[in-house]
């Protein structure tokens, strides 16, 4: 185990490096960089100041050379500033980060709550009512639209019946505790309905694969009651699939949702990103994709390391 982790730890790295250059590689290319926009904000600025300002953006240099000198900086924890918002870039992170983590940890654990009892319910009695409806429901959750979600409950709840706040955190109210979570409902109830289908789905799938197991029909014919059978033996080896789906998501609780961040004007990552890459704000967006990309890789290693503790015969290597 710990040379599989070892290894798999020199492979992030890997990637983490050949992420980083694919990906400033990309910005780089966009269209307009922070010079060009100064220049269509100030038309009175003059070709000296504009040969100034790239020298002093390192702009005037090869795009390699300036992706060696922004992962030397990165190496060394300095991601620069933030050119939108004229502060260091790991200050931007911070809040914005906690805030999504606020949301995305939320609906995710709501999600799994609702999602393994519901596909182990059905799984027990495939094609009955009962997994017909289940079935229903969970692909009317993948089937709407979470933007068009979104939009219905800030009218329903927000605009019409005025129970619960339409958008933001609560902090310009100073609201805390639980009239701070009112801020929290829309948003998460949103995120929870979008996944809790994908979700239900896979341990439904993975739960009748398993039931159809010898191991299954030995541990009935010992007399062992069927709420033993599922818990015991057939639960465990059927939370490898969903294990891998909760490994490739992981990733997503720190870079946010930007349709429902920008929906509910929460400040969280998603929003931060995408205003970093439409504003051409190199080094935030950098540092955003940057840190989804590692948790991403982190994700999946857990996942491997879960493969191994759920079934001891797995070989990591």
């Amino acid at each position: 185990m710990r040379r599989f982790i070892f290894s798999r730890l020199w492979q992030t790295a890997l990637v983490m490096v050949l992420v980083s250059f694919g990906a400033y590689v990309l910005i780089g290319l966009m269209p307009g960089d922070p010079i060009d926009l100064m220049i269509t904000a100030n038309p009175s600025i003059t070709s000296a100041d504009v040969a100034r300002l790239k020298g002093l953006y390192g702009l005037d240099q090869p795009l390699i050379l300036r992706w060696l000198h922004w992962l030397w900086a990165a190496l060394n924890g300095d991601f620069g500033y933030s050119r939108l918002f004229t502060q260091p870039v790991t200050t931007l992170i911070g809040p914005a980060l906690v805030n999504s983590l606020k949301l995305m940890l939320a609906s995710w654990a709501l999600s799994l709550a609702i999602a393994l009892p519901a596909g182990i319910y059905a799984a027990l009695k495939p094609q009955s009512f009962r997994d017909y409806g289940i079935n229903l429901a969970a692909f009317a959750g993948v089937s709407i639209p979470p933007f068009w979600l979104g939009l219905v409950a800030i009218l329903v709840f927000a605009v019409t019946l005025h129970w619960l706040p339409a958008g933001g955190t609560g902090q310009l109210d100073n609201a805390s505790g639980w009239e701070g979570l009112r801020y929290m409902v829309l948003p998460v109830a949103t995120l929870t309905i979008a996944s809790v289908g994908s979700h239900i789905r896979f341990v439904r799938g993975s739960m009748i694969e398993v039931m159809r197991q010898d191991f299954i029909r030995t541990a009935r014919a010992k007399g062992l009651s069927e709420r033993g059978v599922v818990i015991r033996h057939a639960l465990r080896n059927g939370m490898m699939p969903v294990v891998t789906l909760l490994g490739l998501e992981f990733g997503s609780l720190f870079s946010g949702a930007l349709i429902t961040e920008t929906l509910f004007s929460w400040p969280g990552m998603g929003r931060l990103i995408y205003n970093a890459v439409i504003g051409s704000d190199y080094n935030l967006a950098m540092a955003g994709l940057m840190l989804a990309t590692l948790v991403t890789l982190i994700g999946n290693l857990l996942a491997d390391i879960g493969y191994k503790l759920l079934d001891p015969r797995v070989k990591l290597s």
